[in-house]
């Protein structure tokens, strides 16, 4: 059985999306030019909208990427946890 999408809700999550991946993309950034670069609140809020947005919109694949990092990120807030550049580059 074939999935129907709406494109309306597509749309939006695509505009939603893009706004979340450039917070992703800034970290990034700011983090391959200072390794001590804290996991901040607005890249985990980007991460779980993201991952929320992708779920409502049916957009699995993105969404099952984005639930491990959202996790991973909201983990390393939690408890305080450095962050290190193997976490960076995953």
């Amino acid at each position: 059985e074939e999935e129907s999408f709406d494109p309306q809700l597509l749309e939006i999550f695509r505009q939603e999306a893009q706004t979340h991946l450039e917070t992703l993309n800034r970290y990034l950034e700011a983090s391959a030019l200072d390794e001590s670069a804290a996991f901040s609140d607005e890249l985990l809020r980007a991460l779980h909208t993201l991952k929320g947005s992708a779920y409502m919109a049916g957009v699995l694949p993105m969404a099952e990427l984005a639930s491990p990092l959202d996790q991973l990120v909201r983990e390393f807030k939690t408890n305080h946890l450095a962050v290190g550049q193997p976490e960076i580059e995953l």
